[in-house]
């Protein structure tokens, strides 16, 4: 069976992971929320119920949020091995309806992200997913309704696995892909209309996994950050942009356990700086924060071993203001990434916890 694990959380201080507060103290103000790969039963965990489990179509590996209807209500969408993305419309109430799936050639294999903007600037929510088999991206557009009825396909690199929009200085949502197989980024310039120019590569350190976009140096202009990688290494690479569409020369601004599976970018400390965490998916497990200088430049990381994982979130959990959600979510208490997924949580005001598995 394939398909969506949800559980609400019932409490505010979850005391049965204290091991993890602990450790977790260690990194001001991160609350970070790992999906690990374990095969898991429905149960209640801690401080969470019993989770609601939703049909996702084929082994789903990639989810995001979003309004996509218009109805003030988040929803949720999906994507895996299959060669379609679902939509599950939200009721309002933490639960969803049954998914819609749209295949159309799409090629989301082994895909961990999914993105989400308004590309055609319509006022209607867009998605694009990386297709892993096909080295492309397929944009589809919304129609405010909760369909997608026009799908693009758009060349890539090689291996297409995370991907991220963002206005990188034309005024519209552009996207970012981490090519795993070619050592590449791609970045596909929006024209202002929802479509794309050709995707222009730029060279990073590694196998890039994990990908976003944010100005991490205060000068106005979106920048890339890349999370690469090889069995020996881990590397962030920052590729500064310069406000029209195109970006410098990536540069390795921090070291990273080997593995590194995917990052995410927020004020981990409060300082007014973007800080960058990153986990691993093999070896030794790691859950690593960088925090940021505010000019593109970052401390050493500091690692402490976690589970093995695939996808990593972050929030502002306790509501106290002094995290920002994570770069591939719409909502800060509703979030999810993962396969197979639970997590060691710290402390939650009235997150919404999901994993994706297969049994």
């Amino acid at each position: 069976m394939f398909g969506v694990s949800i559980s609400k959380s019932v409490c505010g201080y979850c005391k049965t992971n204290q091991p993890w507060a602990s450790r977790l103290r260690a990194f001001p103000v991160l609350w970070a929320l790992i999906f690990f790969s374990s095969y898991l039963y429905p149960q209640s965990f801690g401080c969470f119920g019993a989770p609601a489990s939703y049909g996702a179509g084929s082994n789903p590996r990639a989810v995001v949020f979003g309004d996509f209807n218009k109805d003030g209500k988040l929803d949720m969408a999906t994507a895996g091995f299959g060669n379609s993305i679902c939509i599950s419309l939200g009721n309002g109430d933490g639960t969803f309806q049954n998914a819609h799936c749209y295949g159309s050639g799409l090629e989301a294999f082994t895909s961990n992200s999914l993105a989400v903007a308004d590309f055609d600037k319509d006022g209607n929510l867009d998605l694009v997913i990386a297709n892993d088999n096909s080295n492309s991206v397929t944009v589809l557009l919304g129609k405010g309704d909760g369909t997608f009825p026009t799908q693009v396909n758009y060349a890539a690199g090689t291996t297409p696995f995370g991907v991220a929009a963002g206005d990188l200085g034309n005024g519209s949502p552009d996207i970012v892909v981490a090519d795993s197989g070619g050592g590449t980024i791609s970045v596909l310039v929006n024209k202002g209309d929802g479509t794309f120019n050709a995707a222009v590569p730029y060279a990073v350190h590694a196998a890039p996994f994990s990908i976003a976009i944010a100005d991490m140096n205060k000068d106005g202009k979106n920048d890339v950050v890349v999370g690469d990688t090889t069995g020996s290494f881990g590397n962030i690479d920052l590729l500064l942009g310069n406000g029209d569409g195109t970006l410098q020369n990536a540069t390795s601004v921090v070291g990273m356990p080997p593995y590194l599976s995917n990052i995410v970018v927020a004020d981990f400390n409060n300082d007014g700086n973007l800080d960058v965490a990153a986990n691993t998916f093999n070896g030794n497990g790691y859950l690593s924060v960088a925090l940021g200088n505010g000019d593109g430049t970052f401390q050493p990381a500091v690692s402490m071993a976690s589970p093995l994982s695939y996808a990593l979130a972050t929030a502002d959990l306790n509501g106290d203001g002094k995290t920002v959600p994570p770069t591939n979510s719409r909502s800060i208490e509703e979030m999810g990434m993962g396969h197979s997924a639970m997590l060691p949580i710290i402390q939650q005001a009235r997150p919404v916890l999901m994993w994706l598995f297969t049994a």
